[in-house]
């Protein structure tokens, strides 16, 4: 019972980090986690393929994760937790390219953009805090 609520506190200590910055600037992670990782990847390796990007974003995100798990000294167990739940951004960004304001109704379109933002929210709180309860189990 208490691995449970460790996950459910976790998860709402994240859904609270994802949902803030959202709440006051619309797409604001969305915006900072492109530009710093994308805009770096593609100006430093001079990548022009968005997909290349995302695959490099992922394989960063994997070992991030893999990293978490191996090791010991607590503080920087949270400063790679911190790190991955800003590359987690990568949900937003690859949803971005969904063409929601292309509908012909405008009101319909908005609450489409709510609802995705509310997965995308919801989708990286829990992947988040799953990374965090595996990681703290060990």
């Amino acid at each position: 019972m208490i691995t449970n609520r460790k996950f459910t506190v976790s998860f709402l200590i994240c859904f609270l980090v994802y949902l803030l910055p959202e709440i006051f600037v619309n797409d604001a992670l969305l915006f900072l986690s492109g530009g710093v990782i994308a805009g770096t990847l593609s100006e430093f390796l001079k990548i022009d393929s968005n997909v290349l990007i995302f695959l490099i974003w992922v394989v960063l995100i994997c070992v991030l994760t893999f990293w978490y798990f191996r090791i010991k000294p607590k503080w920087l167990k949270y400063l790679v937790l911190g790190v991955i739940a800003f590359t987690l951004n990568i949900i937003d960004n690859i949803l971005a390219f969904i063409p929601i304001f292309d509908l012909q109704d405008k009101d319909f379109a908005i609450l489409v953009s709510y609802i995705m933002m509310f997965i995308e929210i919801l989708f990286k709180s829990l992947l988040l805090s799953w990374i965090y309860y595996k990681g703290s189990k060990e």
